[in-house]
């Protein structure tokens, strides 16, 4: 026994009820669940933006090496600058303890955080935006850009970019701290220092280095390569293997009693920097808890859950209208 529909509904016209369904389904979603959870995104997104913005009140941080002793001090932030830095080092590579003490006019600004402003800037406009969109399509792209914003903000404040490392960046110690005696002109070509924002903390990175002297991986050629970033180029392309430039090295054992590394520490290790080679010998990285920051990263990776969860289901309803046409 079978049954039938009364009155039968032609192919064609059951397609075309399947795809009104479809877009009825896209229309509630984005009426009845998305729309209605952008003024809190709204809400939060001017939070962090008033919070990130502020430059009020001086911000204190403790400046503590999870190795005792080995770095001590405070860091003072207002807005998206360093107004104070005052730590004592004591590194294992250093004879002598190194207190730095910023000088009343320098700044350090943390470009990360200056960064952040503008996206979060651009991700709370893009929101509004959002809201006043009609047409399906058109709410779709608008979603995926808030979305792609908001990666990029939890980028800027969980990764570093190279600009703001070594070996691209270089601070000169001498303009920004005051002399400990003559300490700091002793040691400021073995020393560098950055600034970073890294999983929503402010991050001071430290690392001693030595000079490469030793022919002939201290040479610099007229293109800024040293010995060693042309045999890198060379290994990296398969114009040379590495056993052979091993082999070379040993030829020149005598040579190379008198070297501080060995032809693979110099291979692995030796870099660029300002026009010498030079390799680190210590690295000492501090982070510090600043509340804002944390606050801020905490509020960002959630805004950013959500709207990926609204982009995900939406497309998910989009793909389903598309296999029905």
């Amino acid at each position: 026994m079978s049954a039938s529909l009364y009155p039968a509904i032609p192919p064609e016209k059951y397609v075309e009820l399947e795809l009104l369904n479809a877009a009825s389904d896209q229309t509630w979603l984005v009426d009845s669940v998305i729309k209605p959870e952008l003024p809190q995104v709204i809400e939060t997104l001017t939070r962090c933006l008033e919070m990130i913005t502020s430059s009020t009140q001086p911000i204190k941080l403790a400046l503590t090496s999870s190795r005792t002793e080995q770095a001590k001090g405070v860091i003072t932030r207002i807005g998206d600058e360093i107004v104070d830095l005052d730590v004592t080092l004591s590194l294992n590579t250093f004879s002598k303890k190194l207190r730095l003490k910023m000088k009343p006019q320098c700044h350090l600004q943390l470009l990360q955080w200056t960064e952040l402003i503008k996206l979060v800037n651009t991700a709370l406009t893009d929101v509004v935006i959002l809201q006043e969109c009609e047409q399906f399509d058109e709410f779709f792209s608008q979603l995926n850009k808030v979305m792609v914003c908001l990666g990029k903000c939890n980028t800027a404040i969980n990764n570093p970019h190279f600009d703001v490392l070594f070996p691209q960046h270089k601070m000169d110690l001498t303009t920004v701290f005051d002399s400990d005696g003559n300490l700091l002109e002793h040691y400021k070509d073995r020393l560098t220092m950055d600034f970073f924002l890294l999983n929503s903390e402010i991050t001071l990175e430290l690392k001693s280095l030595t000079t490469v002297t030793e022919e002939p991986w201290n040479e610099i050629d007229s293109q800024g390569n040293s010995h060693a970033d042309r045999l890198r180029d060379d290994l990296k392309h398969h114009r040379i293997q590495l056993n052979d430039v091993l082999e070379h090295e040993k030829h020149g054992l005598f040579s190379q009693m008198f070297h501080k590394f060995t032809a693979h520490d110099y291979l692995t290790r030796a870099i660029t920097f300002h026009d010498r080679v030079v390799i680190e010998v210590e690295k000492l990285s501090i982070n510090c808890q600043d509340p804002v920051l944390l606050a801020v990263g905490a509020k960002l990776n959630g805004v950013e859950h959500l709207i990926s969860k609204m982009y995900k289901n939406l497309d998910l309803v989009m793909m389903s209208l598309d296999q029905k046409k």
